[in-house]
């Protein structure tokens, strides 16, 4: 039987039977254009020719020619796949291997059966946008290509950027991670060698309905990847110990009866040794981001605020006698007696009792904290509470837990990059956004998901993160399982 031949998709000529080509249905000539034009739709479609119309369990990871590959991690990850029944792309890339010929490209043959070069999966396209790996950021400039879907780059680095595409949806950005070894020069522009960011490790994607309703990062820690407990390594698969949940910013006054339920529920599944609570006052009636702008919520009053964050504490005490309940600087914190120091309460009939009976508390390192604990935490042997004081750093398995914005207190986002290069291996909040930098993680919020401040387009998700016993993170996201914040 003739083999069917093939065609490029933009100028309908034939394609020779040999060379390689960076799409299977784009020739060379029409390539180069369309790079000209990388935030075009077209752009972005030529690209990406092979189409899986099934739904399921996808993993998607990187292999650089001409480097070794982390066999350990591969024979994981397959372990992995194959307990799933998932479906595993390694997708080739060559951009850091320059000035390469066609022919000197050589993959690991164990690789070949599951080699691919470009895949779309219901709302969610992955393919090698050749990305050089010195970047930092493999993501830049991704943010302005047309296109309402998921898009995964084929990168030895590990990202997510999140951004909406109008009627309350989002979509993912993210760069997969790999399980080759760095091979990497020194740039003589920069002085930035790519090792330094190099991930090993995947991402999973779970398509239903042609809808991805599950995309998170893979952690290679101790010899395997953790996903839904299960540890899985070199042909084994054990339940893998929770040690700590990191909740999103909570905003205690926000809560509503179904996530106070969830919330609770999550601990009760786990029985976590420690939590993590960001944001948990959100003191609407006095702090703002916008100092300029009018106050949000005049009638929910500071009192009000303190009441619910300790019925809410009460209630996890409850639930989990023994659980330890880390709590970072965060800045509503930092809103919040910023404004009972300033003395402008003396007008302000709502909130000038609770500001009176706070001035005790300034002198304290975490006033409106202690303040809050001051009537929750008599009856205990042991004091559950971990109040964290601006810079201070705490660590639960070698993750630094204790950062709240991504400037500690301050309310400035900053960059979470930043983080990754500064912090190393860390946590952070404040953002709303569930976004991830090599070893920087961001876990959004876990609230309503409008509090009434926001005026740009809102690109909040709410989720959690696991760390387990050997270390290892799981992002749990939400907004895309429940169903109940549908933004994909």
């Amino acid at each position: 039987m003739k083999q069917q031949k093939l065609t490029c998709v933009v100028c309908n000529k034939e394609l020779p039977e040999e060379g390689f080509y960076y799409s299977k249905t784009v020739c060379d000539k029409c390539y180069k254009k369309r790079v000209r034009y990388k935030h075009s739709r077209d752009y972005v479609d030529s690209l990406l020719p092979l189409v899986v119309e099934t739904d399921g369990i996808f993993v998607f990871t990187a292999v650089m020619p001409n480097t070794g590959v982390h066999s350990e991690a591969l024979d994981a990850l397959e372990s992995l796949c194959s307990s799933l029944g998932a479906t595993m792309f390694c997708i080739g890339i060559k951009a850091h291997q320059k000035p390469l010929k066609d022919e000197e490209l050589y993959y690991p043959r164990r690789l070949e059966r599951v080699l691919q070069r470009d895949i779309t999966i219901g709302d969610t396209r992955v393919a090698d946008f050749r990305v050089a790996p010195q970047r930092m950021n493999p993501l830049a400039s991704l943010d302005r290509v047309e296109y309402n879907k998921n898009i995964g780059i084929a990168s030895p680095k590990q990202h997510s950027n999140v951004y909406p595409v109008g009627n309350e949806k989002l979509r993912r950005v993210f760069s997969t991670g790999t399980i080759s070894l760095p091979a990497y020069r020194r740039t003589e522009v920069t002085g930035v060698i790519g090792e330094e960011a190099h991930k090993i490790g995947a991402v999973l994607v779970r398509v239903v309905g042609g809808v991805a309703i599950e995309i998170k990062p893979l952690e290679f820690i101790c010899g395997g990847f953790t996903y839904n407990t299960i540890k899985y390594s070199r042909g084994a698969a054990l339940p893998n110990a929770v040690d700590t949940i990191v909740f999103g910013d909570l905003h205690a006054e926000s809560m509503t009866y179904t996530l106070n339920r969830r919330l609770l529920s999550i601990i009760e599944l786990y029985n976590p040794r420690a939590i993590v609570l960001h944001d948990v006052v959100s003191g609407a009636s006095v702090s703002h981001h916008n100092t300029n702008k009018p106050l949000t919520k005049p009638n929910i009053s500071m009192l009000e605020d303190i009441e619910r964050t300790r019925r809410l504490f009460g209630i996890i005490i409850e639930v989990c006698p023994d659980i330890q309940i880390i709590l970072p600087d965060c800045n509503h914190d930092k809103h919040t007696e910023d404004y009972v120091a300033s003395g402008c309460w003396v007008k302000d009939d709502l909130n000038r009792d609770t500001c009176i009976a706070m001035i005790p508390y300034l002198k304290r390192p975490r006033p409106l904290m202690s303040y809050i604990l001051s009537e929750t935490n008599d009856s205990y042997a042991v004091d559950p509470y971990v109040l964290l004081r601006g810079r201070d750093s705490h660590y639960i398995h070698g993750i630094d837990v204790s950062n709240h914005g991504h400037a500690h207190a301050s309310g400035k986002k900053g960059s979470i990059d930043l983080f990754d290069r500064t912090h190393g291996r860390c946590i952070t909040a404040h953002s709303h956004q569930i976004q991830w930098r090599n070893n920087a993680w961001s876990v959004g919020r876990f609230t309503a998901k409008r509090l009434g401040y926001n005026n740009y387009a809102d690109v909040s998700e709410e989720g959690y993160i696991i760390i387990y016993a050997d270390g290892c993170r799981e992002i749990f996201n939400n907004s895309l399982l429940t169903g109940l914040d549908t933004f994909m």
